[in-house]
């Protein structure tokens, strides 16, 4: 052989060979996820069950809650999808994946959330959402007051006071006789500045000044950029997530930090004993070591906690009361011989009202405020989900899109059929499984977010006749999940149906 021809020669060589191993490996990898991985019994698609790559990017196009639903009605209430990726419609998974412990008969830990979707920047401050365990738990405690009954009893006149100012604005908007509104537009602004006072003591004034403050408008698109992060994440480019986060995201997140900042030195200049959400992190903020930062992580999840899944699901029950006219008369029934007087209205009164309470139960099975990615994994010694074990390592989630419209648990799953939820109906109550509803994923939040919506809805019914502006319309939300329903204008035609300046503080 000439001299000459080596150089040439060997580079070809070594990227022949090179190109090989990589097939090669990855032709193994693709066997053992398919014939020797500990999931390989557990049905789903082919490329699901090799890859993440399928998962990913539908996270990134904000299709993956509305093809898992698909995937639960072709391989049944136990899918693979990704090599260690499980997804349930099973009702008893709710306890043993999301519950304090998932073997009440045992001290095993919960389940941690994945640090690929809790902990997608690990440079950002640590909250209840991505903090390690023992963090975790002392931040829960601190918080556990925030979501008691006793606690919602005392933030009741604040929130009184935010609705009570949505209806003087909604029957202004209709002083003439009637008015088009756009209900998503009014429900954002009244969570927001309940959440707002709730959380830091103060409003966004969103119901003053008619329009969404520009601190929300930037913490929801945070929202789909993470669904993003979350993708790239999930295929193991974490550094190519460090590396956009330090370019591009410490730039844009620093005016919504020193905002925020702001925002936490005022409540906390406000002292310990206001009664409110942040009261708990107050009081044990030094104990905690908190920085301002972690103060703030925590803070914005307070008030994303308590205003954006509520809106979502005051629209829903809206859109299908309006949808369907004979379950608006039933309710405006129900509450019309309830309550003589507006000030009758309150959380306590309204949580008496059992068509309500099963008209909103109806809305949120249809249009869960959390449609997916309540992903947890296995600690180490695996666990018992679902009557099957499954290993340590694996992520499980349930998706609420899909366990919600499983044709397993509901009789005619996407029909509003609020009558499924009433105690007693034996036409109904025989074909749907009532455990596999938890709207606000399993945890104490619930109560908040019921006491707020069964008031928001009563006020309405109580003093509007309301309808679709287009009666033709289909839907409410948009074609994209990314965690959370896509939430279009809602333009609702509303009347009033009672004295306006008698009722309105």
């Amino acid at each position: 052989m000439e001299h000459w021809l080596i150089p040439t020669i060997l580079p070809q060589s070594w990227a022949t060979g090179l190109v090989i191993g990589v097939f090669l490996w990855q032709l193994f990898n693709v066997c053992d996820n398919l014939f020797l991985h500990p999931l390989r019994k557990v049905p789903g698609p082919v490329l699901h069950r090799v890859s993440r790559l399928p998962v990913a990017l539908l996270n990134a196009r904000g299709k993956y809650a509305f093809r898992a639903h698909e995937l639960h009605e072709q391989y049944g209430p136990i899918v693979r999808v990704s090599p260690n990726h499980l997804i349930f419609t099973v009702a008893q998974a709710w306890k043993e994946i999301y519950g304090s412990h998932y073997q009440t008969s045992s001290p095993a830990p919960e389940l941690p959330k994945s640090d690929v979707y809790a902990d997608t920047v690990d440079v950002l401050p640590k909250s209840i959402s991505n903090a390690p365990r023992e963090m975790h738990q002392k931040l829960r405690r601190a918080m556990s007051h925030a979501f008691s009954a006793a606690s919602l009893r005392e933030h009741e006149g604040i929130v009184n006071g935010y609705v009570s100012r949505c209806m003087s604005g909604l029957h202004q908007a209709c002083a003439n006789g009637d008015g088009v509104v756009d209900m998503i537009s009014w429900f954002t602004w009244t969570t927001f500045d309940i959440a707002g006072d709730l959380s830091l003591g103060q409003s966004f004034d969103c119901l003053t000044k008619g329009e969404v403050h520009p601190w929300i408008e930037f913490v929801l698109g945070v929202f789909y950029m993470n669904a993003f992060m979350i993708s790239l994440k999930y295929i193991g480019l974490n550094l190519l997530v460090s590396l956009i986060f330090r370019v591009g995201g410490m730039i844009s997140l620093g005016s919504l930090r020193k905002s925020t900042n702001d925002m936490v030195r005022a409540r906390l200049n406000l002292g310990y004993d206001r009664n409110d959400l942040f009261e708990g992190l107050a009081k044990n903020g030094k104990e905690l070591d908190l920085s301002l930062g972690e103060f703030a992580a925590n803070a914005t999840l307070l008030i994303l906690g308590s205003s954006d899944t509520t809106t979502s699901a005051l629209s829903a029950v809206v859109y299908l009361l309006a949808k369907h006219p004979e379950a608006l008369i039933k309710l405006k029934a129900e509450v019309g011989s309830a309550f003589r007087d507006v000030q009758d209205i309150t959380f306590g009164s309204t949580s008496q009202l059992p068509y309500l309470t099963a008209v909103i139960s109806e809305s949120l099975r249809l249009y869960p405020p959390i449609t997916s990615n309540l992903v947890r994994q296995v600690p180490a010694g695996g666990a018992w989900i679902a009557s099957h074990f499954v290993p340590e390592g694996t992520l499980v989630e349930i998706v609420p899109w899909a366990i919600n419209h499983s044709k397993d648990n509901w009789a005619e799953p996407w029909r509003f059929k609020p009558e499924r939820f009433l105690n007693g109906d034996e036409k109904t109550a025989g074909h749907n499984n009532l455990d596999a509803h938890q709207p606000f994923s399993y945890g104490p939040r619930n109560c908040i977010a019921w006491a707020d919506i069964r008031l928001i809805i009563t006020r309405l019914v109580y003093e509007f006749d309301f309808r679709l502006e287009d009666e033709t319309r289909r839907d409410w939300i948009g074609d994209k999940t990314y965690g959370f329903v896509e939430r279009l204008p809602l333009l609702i035609r509303l009347r009033s149906t009672v004295d306006s300046e008698v009722i309105i503080p």
